[in-house]
């Protein structure tokens, strides 16, 4: 049985109403624990938590984004999602951490090692955060956000030349903002 602020709520076998997102349920997910490998119970998470974060409740996100994980365990996404919110709020070790677990799920996904990047920049780490988003483009060479991310953190430790050689290709593939950066 779940409980929510109102009343009962029989449990589910193996997932969580379809309508998980609406927040209305919120309270119930609060509570619920998802069966593990329940990736249906993991998608209605992660969507919830997606709302929560738009609307700027970032713990409550935090909360769905865990309770995403563990109907989930080897989904990655909603621990570089949590490391994502754990950087808005100033918590970069936090951030680090769900970072890790992220790329231990997904190696090759060039998102989490941008945010590997963004949090050891965050960490005033700058060579580990270059070596990040280096393999972030290893992947994918024009990547314009991580393009734009290497050429700021060379920018902020004084390598003007080569912040301008990282915002070239983003501003060549059309990204307006790379564009002011190099002139």
């Amino acid at each position: 049985l779940m409980l929510d602020a109102f009343r009962v709520i029989p449990a589910q076998a193996a997932a969580i109403p379809g309508s998980a997102a609406d927040p209305g349920l919120l309270p119930t997910l609060a509570v619920w624990t998802p069966v593990p490998g329940d990736a249906s119970a993991a998608e209605n998470f992660i969507a919830a938590a997606r709302r929560l974060e738009d609307g700027h409740r970032y713990d409550e996100a935090l909360r769905a984004y865990r309770q995403a994980m563990a109907a989930d365990p080897n989904r990655a996404s909603p621990h570089s999602a949590s490391a994502y919110i754990y950087l808005k709020q100033g918590r970069p070790q936090e951030a680090y951490l769900e970072t890790l677990e992220a790329l231990a799920r997904e190696p090759d996904m060039p998102t989490h090692w941008m945010r590997l990047g963004d949090v050891y920049s965050a960490m005033d780490d700058g060579e580990r955060a270059l070596a990040a988003y280096e393999r972030a483009l290893s992947f994918n060479p024009s990547s314009s956000p991580v393009l734009l991310r290497k050429g700021d953190l060379l920018w902020k430790l004084g390598r003007e030349e080569e912040a301008r050689s990282a915002w070239r290709p983003a501003c060549d593939g059309g990204t307006q903002a790379a564009c002011r950066r190099v002139e």
